[in-house]
């Protein structure tokens, strides 16, 4: 049995395993149309893993059934998502996989196996660990050589994930909007509102026999000075005067910061505690807009809180990374899920005297420097901003830390 092995093995192939110069193993073929078939077989295998590695490394769920509803493909991420191995499922009948997991009703894979077409559906609902998960899915017959039907592909994205996507679109459409306001009209209401104000506070320092006269004319500068500050935020959020880069330590920034506080802190019984990381690398960015992005948080949490809050900065870095973070965080009421995706939307606020805007700014400063915020709710109350920032290149950093220590 094995004499006929070998015979049949050297027969079709005729091949011999040697070293190249690299010490790696070749095919050496001694018959050349042997060779070529070998080649392009040897291609086609190579093609073949590519793509395959391709598909089992995507973001998104793929499962593939032959024309007997057999699963004959289940990449990486459909493993993670259903928890199970695809020794479990492979070659398994497709509907008890499906039945396993509460997909309700029908399945659109098995109506592309059926009807030869493509379907697609919106918050596709599957039980995974005892909870139910919405996606977004969309299936395709898979046609054999001669136009048969051989099986179906199914792919599922996360609906959370459209849903980010969607959102950073309307809120890109909104930068837009702002921009073209900011730029067309805000310098047009700044300069007459400027004269307004003078003449205002001109008939303010008159002896005006009148209590009422005072208290109308401060009124109207108070409005004043909230509409020139909605117009200067206007105006930073469309500004495209590019960020001005210097190398700076993001804990003495954050000293800034805090120091401005101070006074409101102590007159509202609101501690600051402050967790800075000791080994901190210099960050590369614009010092002056962050300062105002982390103003604008810090705004928000005091807003937030009562008379006694606790409010936690923390700067972060791992050694070795690429990036460095920074947490603010209180222990005031939190967010409210349905309006935690929109805090960061320009125009958006929940406070009567609020201009939307401050955090729309603080995302947009985060976004420029390419890093990223988010914020979640805390187990013990409260709300925390998470911030990451990617570093410079090693050598910069390295060269510009070395300048600041001489």
């Amino acid at each position: 049995m094995i004499f006929c092995v070998l015979i049949s093995f050297f027969f079709l192939l005729t091949l011999i395993l040697v070293f190249n110069q690299k010490g790696l193993f070749t095919l050496s073929i001694k018959n050349s149309k042997k060779s070529k078939i070998l080649k392009k077989i040897l291609s086609f295998n190579r093609l073949t893993y590519l793509y395959f590695t391709i598909l089992d490394n995507s973001p998104n769920i793929i499962i593939a059934i032959d024309k007997n509803n057999k699963v004959i493909f289940l990449n990486s991420r459909a493993e993670e998502v259903f928890g199970i191995t695809k020794e479990e499922i492979l070659g398994k009948n497709y509907e008890i996989f499906f039945q396993k997991f509460g997909v309700l009703e029908r399945s659109i894979l098995m109506d592309s196996l059926k009807y030869k077409k493509t379907f697609e559906v919106e918050n596709y609902p599957i039980e995974v660990k005892n909870c139910v998960k919405r996606f977004w899915g969309k299936s395709y017959p898979l046609f054999g050589p001669k136009g048969e039907i051989s099986g179906a592909v199914l792919v599922l994205w996360d609906t959370k994930d459209k849903q980010i996507l969607t959102r950073e679109l309307i809120n890109q459409e909104k930068f837009s909007v702002v921009k073209t306001i900011a730029t067309g009209t805000a310098h047009e209401i700044r300069n007459p509102l400027t004269t307004v104000k003078g003449f205002i506070q001109l008939l303010g320092q008159e002896k005006l026999n009148d209590p009422e006269s005072k208290v109308f004319l401060n009124t109207v500068l108070q409005e004043i000075n909230r509409i020139e500050k909605i117009i200067s935020e206007l105006l930073i959020l469309g500004s495209d005067k590019g960020l001005k880069k210097t190398f700076f330590n993001l804990n003495y920034l954050i000293e800034k910061v805090v120091e401005n506080f101070t006074p409101t802190a102590y007159l509202n019984n609101i501690s600051i505690v402050k967790n800075l990381a000791k080994e901190l690398p210099l960050f590369y960015g614009d010092e002056e807009s962050l300062y105002l992005a982390i103003t604008s948080i810090l705004n928000n949490a005091f807003e937030a809180l009562q008379k006694d809050g606790v409010i936690v900065i923390e700067t972060f870095y791992e050694h070795g990374s690429n990036e460095i973070g920074l947490r603010i965080a209180d222990n005031g009421p939190g967010i409210p899920e349905e309006l935690r995706s929109k805090i960061f939307e320009p125009f958006f606020t929940t406070k009567p005297e609020g201009t939307g805007l401050g955090l729309a700014i603080c995302y947009r400063t985060i976004e420029e420097h390419g890093g990223e915020i988010r914020v979640y709710n805390n187990e013990t109350g409260g709300a925390t901003f998470e911030i990451t920032l990617p570093l410079p290149l090693e050598n910069a950093h390295t060269q510009n830390s070395a300048n600041c220590a001489g």
